[in-house]
C-alpha cells in the first residue's frame, strides 16, 4: 500500500524520513545535537567522549530520524529497563533542524517500535521542555516526589502512580 500509486498516477504515499538504529560512525555527530543544551562548559569533543562513554551501557540503544537524503535531524536513545517498561532518554534534533516536528516524529516511532513488541509498554522520560508536547503523546507529569531535577520533569505513560519497582529506574538511571 506504501508504494501505490493514485488514479491520478501519484505516489500515494511521500516519504519524509526514515527511522533507524544509529551506525557507530555516525555516534559523534548525532551526540553533536545536543551539546548546545547540555555541553556545559566542555568542549564538544570533551562532551561527545563522554555521552559515547555513558552510551556503553547495555540498555542503551540510540535511534536516529534521518531525511530522505541520508541528512541526520533527530536522535534518541532508548533505555530498555524491564519488559515492558522503557527510559526515553536524550532526545535532541540538529540545531538547525528545530522546531520542525522532528522530535515528535522520532518519539512516536521508537514508542510504536516498542508497542510492536509488546502493546502494553510504559516510557518513562526527564524532560526540560514544556510537558504539553509530551502530554499530546501521551505522557502525564509524575508526583511531586519523582521530580529530582527541576526544571526537568519526570514523565510516563500509562497508569499512575508509578509502582515502586517502576520508581527505582527514575532514582537509580536518570
Amino acid at each position: 500500500m506504501f508504494h501505490e500509486r493514485l488514479s491520478s498516477g501519484e505516489e500515494r504515499f511521500f516519504p519524509v524520513g526514515r527511522f533507524r538504529r544509529v551506525a557507530p560512525h555516525e555516534e559523534s555527530e548525532i551526540l553533536s545535537f545536543g551539546f548546545d543544551i547540555w555541553g556545559e562548559g566542555r568542549t564538544l569533543e570533551e562532551y561527545v567522549a563522554r555521552s559515547i562513554s555513558k552510551g556503553r551501557d547495555q540498555r542503551i540503544e540510540r535511534f536516529v530520524f534521518e531525511a530522505i537524503n541520508g541528512r541526520l535531524l533527530s536522535k534518541i536513545h532508548l533505555l530498555r529497563f524491564t519488559t515492558g517498561l522503557i527510559g526515553l532518554a536524550s532526545l535532541a534534533t540538529r540545531p538547525d533542524e528545530r522546531g520542525k516536528g522532528y522530535g515528535s516524529i522520532i518519539i512516536r516511532a521508537t514508542m510504536e517500535m516498542a508497542r510492536i513488541e509488546n502493546p502494553d509498554t510504559r516510557f518513562l522520560l526527564f524532560s526540560e521542555v514544556k510537558p504539553e508536547i509530551y502530554k499530546r503523546l501521551g505522557f502525564q507529569v509524575l508526583d511531586e516526589a519523582v521530580q529530582r531535577y527541576q526544571p526537568s520533569l519526570a514523565m510516563a505513560t500509562g497508569p499512575l502512580p508509578l509502582l515502586p519497582e517502576e520508581s527505582v529506574f527514575l532514582e537509580h538511571y536518570f
